[in-house]
């Protein structure tokens, strides 16, 4: 299923795309081997495969591969094409970034197991996961001890194709999940996520936008993790940006970014270079890539292009950005510069120095968006209250839940049979608060320095990995914002939270200014005083009100496993 990107008629805003990445485990047996769980009525027939062909070196490699043909037939089976197929490109460079994301993946992930029959060294654990924590979500009470080791496991991650944000994708989601359950024992433990990915085909995020959602999600973070199990923080690849990023822990807490790092360690060998480029050229990523978008000029796209890129070109482009300069760049080949301009160099220097008049740089719309920034930070001002929301509510609020080292210590220590382990906690960062990102963010000159900031020293919770100065100079083809924050399932929630993370990204960047400021200014509120604002008024608040009542129903049945608790008020005992 793929929908129609044929263009509109009239102009229109670009609409987001999204993918996601369902991983699970599928166990397997030997022929002629007892299955433990013959007994329990309605589950599919477990996969067999015959032993002559497990002989030897690479063995589980191999079961792994036959368990991923098998799915890979069975989705092109049921019409979910597995295979490279035609698709409306708009350009070359669009169909060299989109091709491999274009239909129906199926690819092995070591991060993916299961303690099975092979791991003898391994105790059985139990997991904490409740929804679809055992074959088909059937209760830990109807299943065996010590059941898992009685199989062999193939770890799977299926990944849909890049699609737009319309019912029509969602749908074929929906229905490949229940083609992969129908017919397949599945499972997800703790080494398990789902994973959704948002960008714009394949455009990258221009600056502005990057300011938008880093600070959404910034700000919504602590909100964000109460719908999803609590032990997912404290897994060593879904790390949060408020204890652990570098703007936590201070931006001189480690090395920069490249075009903070290298200069400082190699600018003075003679004949060094920097991603191909002498030392005293600018940055590809910092000053031109990363750098703003304005009105009128080509999309960033164009300035990846390595005809686009040139010394001069990038030269000419940050004339510019210079002070009281507001036109477009619209480079023209051949126009001659000035003599003392073609001798001038542009060394790297400290954020600090090239943040100056940010604000006089920013979008028109955004202006009132850094300025407040800049006024809450440190200013001790009370923050705008919460808008009271249209749709009625079903449960009362959430506390936010405030978990000790020791218990955050508990979840990683159970997660290290499943490769999630290994973070401490001990040592923490004090939580800067909501508009000490928000600040940042917005004086920070390039999107390639936000994820600089951003970054938690692994995978993160949200990972803007893709922004990275590396991976913005080397032109990976993968440009989107990747939200790893859930647990592994095959349940509906993997199309809510699908909706919910391009819901999230949806408001950052189309936003009116105030309303904008409102929802930062509520998740303030929210980490000060429990009672007032929590992630159902944020779903409600930015368009999401079905995905709101569906997160309602969701923190019900697991409120006591995540050890969730209500703020009780008058009006709450009226609810349902």
């Amino acid at each position: 299923m793929s929908t129609d990107t044929t263009a509109p008629a009239e102009p229109r805003p670009t609409r987001l795309t999204f993918g996601v990445e369902l991983e699970f485990l599928v166990p397997f047996l030997e022929e002629g081997e007892d299955d433990p769980l013959a007994h329990i009525e309605g589950l599919p027939p477990v996969y067999r495969v015959k032993a002559s062909l497990r002989e030897g070196e690479g063995r589980m490699r191999f079961d792994d591969e036959f368990i991923h043909d098998g799915i890979h037939e069975l989705l092109t089976s049921r019409g979910l094409s597995t295979r490279i197929k035609e698709y409306k490109y708009d350009s070359d460079f669009e169909q060299e970034i989109l091709a491999e994301y274009t239909h129906w993946r199926v690819v092995d992930d070591a991060s993916i197991r299961e303690v099975g029959k092979e791991d003898s060294g391994w105790d059985v654990v139990e997991d904490d996961f409740v929804e679809d924590a055992s074959i088909r979500g059937l209760g830990k009470e109807e299943l065996p001890v010590s059941w898992t080791n009685k199989y062999s496991w193939a770890g799977v991650e299926v990944i849909s194709p890049v699609e737009h944000d319309v019912p029509e994708a969602f749908a074929a989601i929906d229905y490949a999940r229940g083609v992969l359950t129908s017919a397949y024992r599945c499972r997800v433990n703790s080494s398990t996520g789902l994973h959704v990915h948002v960008g714009q085909r394949a455009e990258r995020f221009p600056l502005q936008p990057i300011r938008r959602i880093a600070s959404l999600i910034w700000s919504a973070e602590n909100l964000l993790v109460t719908l999803n199990h609590p032990s997912r923080p404290a897994n060593y690849f879904t790390r949060t940006f408020r204890q652990r990023s570098r703007l936590a822990r201070g931006r001189e807490s480690g090395p920069g970014p490249w075009h903070e790092e290298l200069p400082r360690r190699r600018a003075d060998v003679p004949g060094a270079t920097y991603a191909g480029r002498p030392f005293d050229e600018p940055r590809l990523c910092l000053h031109y890539i990363a750098s703003d978008l304005r009105h009128g000029e080509e999309p960033i796209s164009w300035r990846e292009m390595s005809e686009n890129n040139k010394t001069e070109q990038i030269l000419a482009f940050l004339e510019t950005r210079e002070e009281g300069c507001f036109d477009p760049f619209q480079y023209i080949p051949g126009t001659k510069r000035d003599s003392t301009d073609s001798e001038r160099t542009i060394r790297p220097g400290s954020p600090e120095n090239q943040i100056d008049n940010v604000l006089n740089k920013a979008p028109n719309l955004d202006k009132e968006i850094a300025l407040r920034a800049a006024e809450m930070y440190g200013s001790g001002l009370e923050a705008e209250s919460p808008r009271e929301t249209f749709r009625s509510r079903t449960i009362p609020r959430i506390r936010l839940p405030h978990h000790t080292a020791e218990e955050l210590e508990n979840f990683a220590e159970k997660m290290d049979p499943y490769g999630g382990g290994g973070l401490t906690f001990k040592d923490l960062a004090e939580d800067p608060g909501v508009w000490e990102g928000v600040n940042q963010f917005f004086q920070s000159p390039s999107s390639c320095d936000i994820e600089y900031l951003l970054n938690p020293g692994a995978r993160g919770y949200v990972s803007f990995r893709a922004y990275s100065c590396s991976r913005t100079i080397e032109g990976e083809h993968d440009r989107t914002i990747e939200f790893r924050g859930a647990e592994g399932t095959l349940g509906n929630w993997v199309v809510t939270w699908a909706k919910i993370c391009i819901g999230l990204v949806r408001f950052a960047v189309r936003a009116p200014p105030d309303e904008f400021l409102r929802i930062v200014s509520s998740c303030d509120i929210a980490d000060k005083e429990d009672g007032i604002f929590d992630i159902i008024d944020l779903l409600d608040a930015i368009g999401l009100p079905a995905e709101a009542a569906a997160a309602e129903k969701r923190i019900e049945q697991n409120r006591k496993a995540w050890q969730l608790e209500y703020v009780e008020t008058e009006e709450d005992k009226g609810l349902p």
